[in-house]
């Protein structure tokens, strides 16, 4: 209640939406629009409760899909509950302590301004070349472009998310965030990329960021096997996978390895223009 209140009464001009986490009072009191991250409330019909059961980087995928003006423009949150994300997203200007605590989440709500702008570049390929066009991609722990795409996992397995926050390739003096899922080894990432022209090459792009070498097999309909070579890097890599003709417009692709974990944060379909 006194978070809310401080929202209401001490900032000029007030903020337009408030990012929360299983704190009602907070945009009651205020009167503030809200989006909280648990998913209570719901906001746009985007699956922020499965999300963030999964991992807070899954949630952040979410707010990915806002429109800039859409996205929250003050943190209100206790920064033991989310890891990483208030220190790679947030600017703390203000905390409410906590008196007597016996059931808050942390010492104190902490208020924070957020920074989205590593978000912004995350759905382009950055090692796109001129006279390339993509065509469809599929984002890992993005659970609306997983469910869009029929993205599963073999054996049952859950592929447990995170994030990474690395300078930008294409524009070293930004940050590029992304999140993916870690898929153990001998396990097979399957999903369908769709809108292609039959007549011209395809081409996969792979975003990863290998802490160690990887080799994946990647399969796709009809009859297509190849390998990717993912060398170990310190920073974001993208490795493209010659596909030739497949000779359709929806393209079913399996991607394994088999003797080490990998993560992939992306994988697009592009073609000439």
């Amino acid at each position: 209640m006194r978070t809310g209140r401080k929202l209401r009464d001490d900032f000029r001009p007030q903020p337009s939406r408030v990012l929360v986490g299983d704190a009602g009072a907070i945009p009651y009191i205020s009167d503030l629009p809200a989006l909280d991250i648990i998913g209570l409330g719901g906001f746009q019909g985007l699956p922020f409760a499965r999300a963030t059961r999964q991992n807070v980087a899954a949630g952040i995928e979410l707010i990915e899909r806002l429109k800039p003006a859409e996205r929250p423009d003050i943190l209100a949150i206790y920064p033991s509950w989310w890891g990483d994300f208030p220190l790679w997203f947030g600017k703390r200007i203000d905390e409410v302590p906590v008196r007597g605590n016996v059931i808050c989440g942390g010492a104190s709500k902490v208020l924070y301004l957020p920074r989205w702008e590593s978000l912004d570049r995350s759905e382009q390929p950055f090692s796109l070349k001129h006279g390339e066009r993509r065509v469809d991609g599929v984002d890992m722990a993005d659970l609306v472009s997983e469910a869009g795409h029929g993205y599963t996992l073999s054996n049952s397995s859950v592929g447990h998310v995170l994030m990474k926050l690395l300078p930008n390739p294409a524009a070293l003096r930004e940050d590029l965030w992304d999140a993916g899922r870690i898929v153990p080894p001998g396990v097979r990432e399957r999903f369908t990329l769709s809108g292609l022209d039959p007549e011209r090459q395809v081409t996969l792009i792979l975003r990863a960021a290998p802490s160690e070498a990887v080799a994946l097999e990647v399969a796709a309909d009809p009859e297509i096997v190849k390998r990717a070579d993912l060398p170990a890097r310190d920073g974001w890599l993208e490795q493209r996978v010659e596909l030739g003709r497949p000779g359709v417009s929806r393209l079913v692709v399996r991607l394994a390895a088999e003797r080490a974990e990998h993560v992939l944060f992306h994988v697009w379909a592009v073609q000439p223009e």
